[in-house]
């Protein structure tokens, strides 16, 4: 077979032998050669070189397997010359083509024979002198009339065994059916089929690349039909073997996105709450901060601490602890708009950031999440722990231009919660009212 291996612009990287002696030059010279520079090879190159580069960006561009049979005229042999090609994306550890692999088995001899068969005699010339393939010829009932040698020894049949009988008499009904369908298209048609046929055992089959033509009498009506048949099983296993290494890439690749995206994800999660952790938080900041300073948007935060939490820990242990931080953090989650960002500020502090929210808006969903915490049960064992939490909040642009600025005023804002009593919600104007009294 003609082997060979091009890049993304259709640059040969690689030939085999067989395809550097179709063009009567060594590999090297091929090597980053294009098919329309090797046009000296063809009288009608501009055809030849556009349908084969169609075919070949189509591989290139979407990833497709093409089989076809590609004509070209062979200036070195004189010849019209066609070919069984199979053409097929390559890829690269990230799954981008880079490049394509092509196998192509001169099929020159069939294809003549059968453009040139008016007689018998010349149809069985043409197949005992020059095609080595399986040759076969049946009448309109599906019988055998004739098979070359070829076919004798790939089925394993005499020619006087064969003669008379129909495919399912010598194969057996299974493979004989297959068979016949295509041989009575021919009948029904008029026309030359080209299929691709099995034969064999499951796990051992071989692969025939099959041209099956009518023989007109004199009324111009199929009296018979001649087949030849080309043994192309390793073209087929080679094919099947890439598209299972292609299988098997890209499988891979998607677990590497998996782990990747896994990553991602455990790399802005704080591992115990699940909330967003502080660099999460940075980076959303950077980008929501210039477009709420673009459009003048409100940008609300509210600083969350929990009440007495040592004593938790002090008196429950630190499992409780924990166990009070993840009940927290789920209710913070579940109240949180899609556009919000609950974050997990460092130990029993969080924050929840709200763009879009102005001060009245974002101290109403404080309070009522604080209402909502002071309910909250936490069993441990048979202990039941219940606690509160307060809030400090300030608002974007009227409190602070920055985001440290405004986490800033946040903690005030808790610390003035704290400090006055727990369990309650200080807004940036009430600081400022304190500040004054």
């Amino acid at each position: 077979a003609y082997v060979y291996i091009k890049d993304v612009e259709l640059r040969y990287i690689y030939v085999n032998k067989k395809a550097s002696a179709y063009y009567d030059c060594p590999p090297e010279e091929l090597i980053g050669q294009k098919d329309d520079s090797l046009a000296k090879h063809y009288t009608v190159a501009d055809q030849v070189t556009e349908a084969t580069e169609l075919s070949d960006r189509r591989v290139i561009a979407h990833g497709e397997t093409i089989e076809a049979i590609e004509k070209s005229y062979n200036q070195l042999k004189g010849r019209v010359e066609y070919y069984s090609a199979v053409k097929q994306p390559l890829y690269d550890g990230q799954g981008q083509i880079v490049g394509l692999f092509g196998v192509a088995t001169d099929i020159t001899a069939h294809k003549l024979a059968a453009q040139a068969l008016q007689q018998k005699e010349q149809y069985l010339s043409a197949i005992l002198d020059n095609v080595g393939a399986c040759i076969f010829i049946k009448d309109k009932s599906l019988r055998f009339e004739y098979i070359n040698r070829m076919t004798e020894d790939t089925f394993q049949v005499a020619l006087q065994d064969v003669v008379g009988k129909s495919n399912e008499e010598v194969l057996g009904d299974i493979q004989g059916a297959t068979f016949s369908e295509t041989d009575r298209e021919v009948f029904t048609t008029g026309d030359l089929v080209t299929c691709l046929e099995t034969f064999g055992a499951p796990g051992s089959e071989r692969y025939y690349w099959t041209v099956k033509a009518p023989l007109f009498d004199q009324h111009n009506h199929v009296e018979s039909l001649i087949g030849m048949s080309t043994d192309i099983t390793s073209q087929i296993v080679l094919e099947k073997q890439l598209r299972s290494a292609n299988k098997a890439l890209n499988q891979h690749i998607e677990e590497i996105e998996a782990l990747r995206a896994e990553l991602e994800e455990s790399a802005i999660r704080d591992p115990l709450t699940g909330l967003y952790n502080r660099r999460y938080l940075d980076e959303f900041v950077q980008k929501e901060w210039s477009r709420s300073e673009r459009n003048q948007d409100p940008i609300s935060v509210a600083l969350l601490d929990l009440d007495r939490f040592k004593v938790v820990n002090d008196s429950f242990g630190h499992a409780a602890g924990d166990k009070v931080l993840v009940a927290f953090s789920e209710m913070l989650s579940a109240v949180a708009r899609k556009t919000d960002v609950a974050c997990r500020f460092g130990g029993e502090e969080f924050v929840l950031l709200m763009p879009g929210a102005p001060i009245d808006v974002a101290v109403e969903r404080a309070q009522q999440f604080l209402r909502e915490v002071e309910a909250m049960q936490v069993e441990v064992g048979e202990v039941v722990i219940q606690v509160t939490t307060s809030a400090g909040v300030a608002c974007y642009p009227d409190d602070a231009s920055s985001f440290e600025g405004l986490v800033a005023i946040a903690d005030r804002a808790l610390y003035q919660a704290k400090k006055s009593g727990r369990n309650q919600v200080v807004n940036s104007a009430q600081l400022a009212i304190n500040a004054e009294d």
